[in-house]
């Protein structure tokens, strides 16, 4: 059960005992493992998969993950006390978290293989789109310039408020649930949209419309 986070975590503070899950009965219940895997990259530790056993579907799933642990953010915010119901097996996927950013010296950029970074030359604003879990496209593949479309990003620029699409698709093919949106105009971007049936997740479901507030990252 992937368990996303509107910050990045500290890995040496997650602990087993960490995460509490509460099914719909009632029963309190611990994961087996967890683990970032695949979210690896620099700047996506904000996704934890928790392992084990959590309830059955449909009669006794799980409805409430609480952080009962010392668990912190990488700059330093203790998470204690924060809980969030658990989306329905069923549902189809959608965006968890958005933030944009541009690219500095210190960022690991990656120029090509798995995960591979926007075009450096051509890329103005990264949009990374963090999903409730894995996605790929309808047809089983990776998302790719057939789906550009299907992305609406809302920015504004002084007085002037305007939508576009990526020109590419960027940080696929390593399996994770980061999904970056490569944009070339100049502005602030402040809301992306992604049409229905867009994408699936692990399961088949094809994602509803799903639409969220962009968040600077710096």
């Amino acid at each position: 059960m992937p368990l996303v986070f509107s910050h990045e975590i500290d890995p040496t503070t997650v602990d087993l005992s960490d995460f509490q899950i509460t099914t719909k009965k009632g029963e309190i219940l611990y994961p087996l493992f967890t683990t970032f895997v695949p979210s690896l990259e620099q700047f996506e530790l904000r996704t934890i998969l928790l392992i084990g056993q959590f309830g059955d579907h449909p009669d006794n799933e799980p409805n409430e993950v609480a952080i009962v642990g010392e668990l912190k953010s990488r700059d330093g915010q203790n998470l204690i006390g924060q809980k969030i119901q658990v989306i329905p097996l069923i549902a189809g996927p959608f965006i968890s978290y958005a933030e944009y950013f541009r690219f500095e010296d210190s960022y690991p950029y990656n120029a090509s293989g798995y995960g591979a970074d926007c075009p450096l030359s051509e890329t103005t604003v990264v949009v990374r789109t963090v999903w409730a879990g894995g996605v790929r496209a309808i047809d089983g593949q990776e998302l790719g310039d057939r789906d550009l479309n299907k992305f609406k990003i809302e920015m504004i620029s002084g007085s002037e408020t305007f939508t576009v699409s990526p020109f590419k698709i960027a940080d696929i093919d390593d399996n994770d649930n980061n999904i970056d949106l490569c944009v070339s105009e100049q502005g602030i971007p402040k809301s992306v949209e992604v049409d229905a049936d867009t994408v699936i997740d692990p399961r088949g479901d094809r994602n509803p419309i799903t639409k969220i507030e962009i968040l600077s990252r710096w």
